[in-house]
């Protein structure tokens, strides 16, 4: 109650809270806001820290009715990325780290990475600021898995929530490592799929956009994957640089496109204006690029 009435005063009300018969604050629809942690900033007051139940009551309220309930992905992100945030939040001030925290913030991941894939070309979107919240997400849940293994509570949606990890964190050469110790790393197709990816990436961009179009790999990992399309191409685009002599015209865009995943030339070709690589016509008439020549971007 005095959370609402805060920021009715505050003026800090969301649109997707307003009853607009009055113009303001519905209860029916206000959620508890993110409260940030700052110098002279009050802390929560015990009756304004949801317990566990009302945290998920809270979360598929967000889920169903205002992801689900509107179409515009954008139009309800700034809302539901704040308030997922004050759920995370909740748990941690009052240190429950049950099921229902295991669940929550599962859910919030998958959230996450879909907005990753969903809003990338969205000039509002900001992808490191996802990230960020993501990997804030995963690291709690890592915590949380170990924890429940400890103590013999199994976590269904482990491995599945371990595959994002892995790929999320595709820069990380321990994540190789790390998977052996979670005990179903050979046997999970999902992991399994996952670690492939990881492999792959940096060494062999083929093979990686290649292991994308098969069926092992799940929509929510296709959309985290796109994350790091930019940097995996850019270095594939640098090892051409060093591996072919200047005189050659073997890399056509027609396979460059196939080979990095392009949907479109379009897409290719603004790649290749963005790293400054040229482009030349063979005598069959069939466009290749001139790898040796000006390549910007790839110092």
């Amino acid at each position: 109650m005095f959370e609402r009435e805060e920021r009715q005063f505050q003026k800090s009300v969301d649109k997707l809270e307003i009853d607009p018969a009055t113009g303001l604050i519905d209860p029916r629809k206000a959620v508890k806001a993110f409260h940030r942690p700052a110098a002279g900033n009050e802390s929560a007051l015990p009756s304004d820290v949801r317990p566990p139940k009302v945290l998920v009551w809270t979360l598929d309220y967000l889920v169903k009715n205002i992801v689900g309930g509107n179409p515009d992905l954008m139009s309800t992100h700034g809302f539901v990325r704040d308030r997922t945030r004050g759920i995370r939040q909740d748990f941690t001030l009052q240190n429950y780290r049950g099921l229902e925290t295991i669940d929550c913030h599962e859910r919030i991941t998958r959230y996450h990475i879909l907005c990753i894939h969903q809003l990338a070309q969205d000039d509002r979107f900001v992808l490191q600021q996802e990230m960020e919240q993501l990997q804030k997400c995963m690291t709690t849940l890592n915590e949380l898995y170990d924890d429940a293994k400890k103590d013999g509570i199994p976590c269904p949606n482990e491995p599945e929530l371990r595959a994002y990890q892995i790929i999320v964190y595709i820069h990380d050469t321990e994540c190789q490592r790390a998977a052996q110790k979670w005990g179903f790393a050979d046997t999970d197709p999902g992991v399994q799929q996952a670690l492939r990816l990881h492999q792959a990436a940096f060494k062999n961009a083929p093979r990686f956009f290649n292991l994308l179009r098969r069926r092992e790999t799940t929509y929510l990992m296709g959309c985290i994957a796109e994350a790091h399309f930019y940097h995996i191409r850019k270095e594939h685009f640098r090892k051409m640089r060093q591996a072919y002599n200047k005189d050659t015209t073997s890399v056509t865009l027609a396979d460059v496109e196939r080979q990095l995943g392009f949907d479109h030339k379009s897409d290719l070709d603004r790649y290749l204006e963005h790293f400054g690589i040229e482009t030349a016509l063979d005598g069959q008439g069939e466009e290749y690029i001139v790898p040796n020549r000006n390549f910007d971007g790839m110092a």
